[in-house]
C-alpha cells in the first residue's frame, strides 16, 4: 500500500514538472518575435520611486511596436515635450482613451511627442493581444514594448495587477510634469497638455 502511494505520489509530481515546462513554453512562444530583455534595459531601473519634478531616465530602452527595433526614450522624445502612455490589452479602460490620444497626436503633432507604452509579459500580455487592441483602437503614433513593466515600475512600484492606464506628460526637458493613474477622458486631456505642457490641443 505504501508503494503505491509513493508512486501516485510520484507520478502527481512529474504530471506537475510537465504543465510547468509547457506553460515556460508557451510564454516564451507567446513574446516571440520581441527582442529578450537587454542588460541595458536592467539598468535603467533607478534607485528612487519617479514623481513630479524628477527627471525621467531618458536612457531606458524600449522596442519599437513594429519589429522590435530598440531606442531610448530620449531618442523617441526627440528634445520636445512627451506624453507616455502605458497600456496593456486586459486594461478595459485603455480601449476607450486610446482614440483620444490618437486625436490628441494629431493636432499637436510636431510640438508634442506621444509614446504609447505596452506591458508586454506583464500579466499574459502578449504581442498579439497589444497588436489587436491597438489596431481596434487607431491608435497609429508611436508604440513600443516596456517588456515585463521596467519603465512602469519606476513610476508605480504596485504589487498585484498594475494601475492602468497611467500617462505621464514630460516637459522638453524630461522632468516629469504630471502624472495621471487611470483613465482621462479627451477634455481632461487637452487640458492637462495646455496646463503642463503650454500647448494648445
Amino acid at each position: 500500500m505504501k508503494s503505491r502511494l509513493i508512486k501516485n505520489h510520484a507520478w502527481s509530481l512529474a504530471v506537475a514538472l510537465l504543465v510547468t515546462l509547457a506553460a515556460c513554453a508557451q510564454s516564451r512562444t507567446q513574446t516571440s518575435g520581441v527582442p529578450a530583455l537587454t542588460a541595458a534595459q536592467r539598468q535603467c531601473t533607478g534607485t528612487m520611486l519617479l514623481e513630479q519634478g524628477t527627471t525621467f531616465p531618458g536612457d531606458c530602452i524600449v522596442q519599437d511596436f513594429a519589429g522590435g527595433t530598440s531606442q531610448t526614450i530620449a531618442q523617441l522624445r526627440g528634445g520636445k515635450p512627451m506624453i507616455i502612455n502605458f497600456w496593456a490589452s486586459w486594461c478595459v479602460y485603455c480601449i476607450k482613451e486610446m482614440p483620444d490620444l490618437q486625436r490628441a497626436s494629431e493636432r499637436v503633432a510636431g510640438r508634442v511627442s506621444f509614446l504609447g507604452l505596452d506591458l508586454l509579459g506583464v500579466d499574459g500580455e502578449t504581442p498579439g493581444a497589444a497588436a489587436r487592441l491597438a489596431q481596434r483602437a487607431g491608435a497609429h503614433y508611436p508604440l513600443a514594448y516596456d517588456r515585463d513593466g521596467v519603465v512602469y515600475h519606476q513610476v508605480c512600484p504596485c504589487r498585484g495587477r498594475p494601475l492602468m492606464p497611467t500617462t505621464i506628460f514630460l516637459r522638453a526637458d524630461g522632468t516629469i510634469a504630471f502624472l495621471k493613474f487611470g483613465p482621462l477622458t479627451a477634455a481632461e486631456l487637452r487640458s492637462l497638455i495646455r496646463i503642463h505642457l503650454g500647448t494648445e490641443v
